[in-house]
């Protein structure tokens, strides 16, 4: 059985085992989403390995690998250690930081940019506002 050690966005200083389901392939640096108490949760995975200290039958599983957000690479993952290690912040939140979000809402209509312009009553005013400031 292959287990992946997960770091997920909770207050715990330990990364946390789950079961990798056949068929589904995960790497170091992935992104997962697995269950942890109640909650469903987005993690990163920072190790795979075939042993673990916890029991087969408390293992869940991992239920899904994100699709469209690229695995983290190695460097990023020594960068977010050092940074867990140097503000002694717990590594799944300090990974947490470096993912873009993951809301499951649909995507936001694109904004209308609106083009500016210094009108000339504005640019005889600006000496004036630039010498207070």
């Amino acid at each position: 059985m292959t287990i992946a050690r997960v770091a997920l966005p909770v207050a715990a200083h330990t990364a946390f085992d789950y079961w990798v389901p056949a068929g589904l392939e995960v790497g170091c640096g992935q992104l997962v989403r697995v269950v942890l108490g109640r909650r469903a949760l987005a993690g990163v995975v920072v190790a795979v390995g075939d042993a673990t200290e916890v029991p087969g039958d408390r293992l869940q599983p991992i239920r899904e690998v994100v699709a469209g957000v690229p695995p983290l690479p190695p460097d990023v993952l020594a960068l977010a250690e050092f940074v867990a290690r140097y503000y002694q912040e717990p590594p799944g939140l300090v990974l947490a930081q470096m993912l873009p979000p993951l809301g499951r809402a649909a995507p936001r209509a694109p904004v209308a940019v609106i083009a500016l312009a210094l009108t000339a009553e504005g640019r005889a005013a600006l000496p004036a506002l630039l010498a207070r400031a």
